[in-house]
């Protein structure tokens, strides 16, 4: 090997150029996050960009709201974006400059509808090493744009520097925001160092380049914003290092960018008078503030005064310059101060204050904070987005802020990769290896609760010392209070809070909401299995406070409340297949997915002692609807040709409500009319000792199969399970043209489904059960 092949390959060179040439095989976001760097560096494009991708957006939000709504991360991006656009929109009453805070409303509006595409360009696990090399070269493009700008006078744009007192400054393709802009990339060029450095060690170079860059920029504000950049990295990214990895990151990382802050200074000793006066950006003493901007305090003080003649919502987004002026003209410096007929000024938190007043503050705080959140839960790519997202909004000096043009057109693609990235990591069976408290929704309809209950060994097998908790509605408490394999069981009394909305209680019901969401949120949760699929249950998930929300969604669109929406399986024969179908996406054993029902001690010595008496036969012929009721005289006739094949008693089952109907099938009968003698949990305990069960679509019906017991289930208007996973069971269904018509039927009342279904094919599915006779 030639002395030169050897140098390069210890630096990475082949490595990385093998790595590089990996993305023209990517065809998620490589390409769109390519251009749309390369276009931040021409400036107007990507705004033309934004616009174009916001109106697509938004007509597909008007033509198909469903697909759009359960986009990955769409619940975190409208409700990240809500905290500024909801003030943005309420200082539009009594806006000084309407014209203007339209327009700011409207642009800012756009760029969140535009984030709904960048969201969906994100790239699969496979895709993203091969990204981050190609941000990385487009990065360092703009980097060495500066540095030929810096010795030919001239970009690669054509553009030349831009001269300011003592000196000139570098702008290079980015424009005026040249340093402030690297600064706000550089979390993308922390990432990719950290996946990448230890096989292509040439890229430590990156980041003395980076820092000369922003040094010759000429800009104090981005000297504070790649510091910030760095220490914040360090701060989150740095959780999973060892001491010794951050000390080693932290000098050698340290000593590289102090390398990249002093070359530039030989070349251009103008710099340094520059970063000396870092200090005298935080200072209101005018003489030493004079070298940066002496009328800024005057500025500040203006804008104090405007806030406080409009507190609430403020004078309207970029209103602030009109109402300023007049505070301004009473000033001595009024004369010397640089303001033109069109300008605005920002402020930092000031100006958010001035716009959007203390609704603006409370928005602006709650955002920054969901910032802060994504960034420290997310990982990877996602992190350095969240970073430079952050670094974006973060109000640290007057050109940095959320309503800076060019600032704030790099912040919301970059937000919008971030979540899109995050949300993509969370529906990832990987995701939930930590998982260690679990909480179980599944409120209501005794025969869905039943059905999900394999759920609670599936997890007990794949988190054998995690805490699970399941909440469920009073009713259907006692299925589930005698699980042995259940920590706990929590009620949520949805009619107490129904009441208290039916009465216009409206503040105790928000009490009662935030008292629930304290309670949980003590208990911790890590995952929340939605398993009912409707708006109460996905917002039960979101009051858990749990970060992984895994969920149903269907006729009721939920995506936007969970981190990782699942569709229910279409004609799926097996039972429970729904539930099974979640579990196997989420990686939950599913190779013994059984339905469970606890009895205590005292419900199986109940049982027992009934059994002991004689055999018995239970049927369940009650449920909710009337169109998968099978008819009294078939009833009738069934009993009697039990009593005269078998022998056996006949217990008919049932709740309270089922009382009047009951009494009617009793009647002359054969039949033994038990419905609402026992509690739920001792009819489960009978069933689980019956010779034989007999049951339309009900609760009763499923326990049958769930404690293994011959069952015969009589379908009609639902749609069946065929395979219930037990030789004892038997199900009935006449596959008509109309059925299942679930609530909707056609027939006008006749329930031919049901009906056809003869006393003489039930005996003939009895006998069919093997051991029976």
């Amino acid at each position: 090997m030639t002395a030169r092949k050897a140098i390069l390959s210890s630096v990475g060179i082949h490595r990385y150029a093998a790595q590089l040439s990996a993305v023209l095989a990517t065809a998620s976001i490589a390409w769109p996050l390519v251009v749309f760097v390369f276009l931040y560096g021409v400036g107007a494009p990507l705004k033309h960009l934004m616009w174009v991708l916001g109106i697509i957006s938004l007509l597909l939000l008007l033509r198909r709201p469903s697909d759009w709504l359960s986009a990955p991360g769409m619940g975190r991006w409208l409700a990240v974006s809500a905290c500024l656009l909801v003030p943005m929109l309420l200082s539009l009453l009594g806006a000084e400059q309407i014209d203007r805070s339209v327009s700011g409303v409207l642009r800012i509006g756009f760029y969140v509808l535009g984030g709904f595409w960048l969201m969906r360009w994100v790239p699969r696990p496979e895709q993203e090493a091969p990204t981050l090399l190609a941000v990385l070269a487009v990065i360092m493009m703009f980097v060495l744009d500066g540095y030929l700008q810096l010795l030919t006078g001239i970009n690669i744009s054509g553009q030349t520097t831009l001269p300011i007192p003592g000196g000139y400054k570098i702008t290079g393709s980015m424009g005026v925001n040249y340093g402030e802009s690297l600064a706000i990339l550089s979390p993308l060029v922390f990432v990719a160092l950290r996946r990448h450095v230890a096989d292509l060690p040439i890229l430590w170079l990156c980041v003395p380049l980076l820092t000369g860059a922003v040094v010759i920029s000429a800009s104090r504000n981005s000297l504070l914003l790649l510091a910030l950049a760095g220490f914040l990295y360090l701060v989150i990214a740095g959780q999973t290092l060892t001491t010794r990895q951050r000390l080693l990151l932290l000098v050698g990382g340290g000593t590289l960018m102090a390398s990249g802050i002093a070359l530039p200074l030989f070349w251009l000793p103008h710099l340094l008078e520059r970063i000396l006066a870092l200090p005298e950006l935080l200072s209101y003493d005018p003489t030493t503030f004079s070298k940066a901007l002496s009328w800024r305090p005057e500025l500040w003080q203006a804008a104090g005064q405007v806030f406080l003649e409009n507190p609430v919502n403020g004078v309207g987004l970029r209103g602030s310059g009109d109402a300023m002026l007049p505070f301004l003209q009473q000033s001595p410096l009024y004369a010397t101060l640089p303001i033109q007929e069109d300008w605005y000024p920002h402020l930092m938190v000031l100006e958010v204050a001035t716009d959007l007043g203390l609704l603006g503050l409370l928005g602006y705080a709650v955002f920054l904070w969901c910032l802060i959140d994504l960034s420290v839960r997310s990982s990877g790519l996602a992190k350095g987005f969240a970073l430079m997202a952050l670094l974006a909004f973060f109000p640290l000096s007057a050109s940095l802020s959320v309503f800076s043009y060019r600032i704030s057109l790099l912040g919301w693609p970059a937000l919008a990769f971030a979540v899109g990235l995050h949300a993509r990591t969370l529906r990832e069976p990987a995701a939930l290896a930590s998982v260690r408290r679990i909480l179980i929704i599944r409120l209501s309809a005794l025969g869905d609760v039943v059905f999900a209950t394999p759920l609670i060994q599936a997890l007990r097998r794949r988190y054998p010392s995690a805490q699970i908790s399941w909440v469920v509605e009073p009713a259907a408490k006692p299925l589930l209070q005698h699980n042995s394999q259940l920590d706990d069981v929590l009620v949520w009394d949805k009619q107490a809070w129904r009441d208290l909305w039916q009465r216009r209680n409206y503040l105790q019901l928000v009490k009662e909401i935030l008292r629930l969401r304290r309670r949980w949120h003590r208990r911790q949760f890590d995952l929340a299995l939605d398993v009912q699929g409707l708006y109460k249950s996905a917002a039960l998930a979101m009051l858990s406070g749990a970060r992984h929300r895994v969920g149903f969604t269907g006729k009721e669109n939920t995506a936007p409340l969970l981190t990782w929406p699942i569709t229910k399986p279409a004609n799926d024969t097996r039972i429970c297949s729904e539930y099974w179908d979640l579990a196997a996406k989420i990686g939950l054993p599913v190779d013994d997915f059984r339905m469970s029902v606890g009895l205590s001690p005292r419900l199986q010595a109940f049982a027992a002692g009934e059994a002991e008496q004689s055999p018995y036969v239970v049927i369940a012929p009650f449920t909710t609807r009337a169109q998968k009721h099978w008819q009294d005289s078939h009833w009738f006739e069934l009993a009697e040709l039990i009593d005269r094949q078998y022998g056996w008693r006949i217990l008919m089952l049932g709740g309270p409500d089922d009382v009047p109907t009951a009494a009617r099938l009793a009647e002359n009968s054969v039949i033994e009319n038990r419905v609402g003698d026992y509690t739920l949990d001792e009819s489960a305990a009978l069933v689980s000792r019956a010779a034989l069960l007999v049951g339309v679509d009900t609760g009763l019906t499923h326990m049958g199969i769930a404690f293994a017991v011959p069952t015969v289930a009589l379908f009609g208007s639902t749609c069946p399970y065929r395979e219930t996973g037990s030789e004892q069971s038997r199900v009935l269904y006449h596959d008509l043209p109309c059925a299942p018509c679930r609530r909707r039927p056609t027939c006008e009342g006749r329930f031919e489904c049901m009906t056809e279904i003869t006393p003489a094919e039930v005996m003939g599915a009895i006998a069919a059960i093997p051991g029976l006779n």
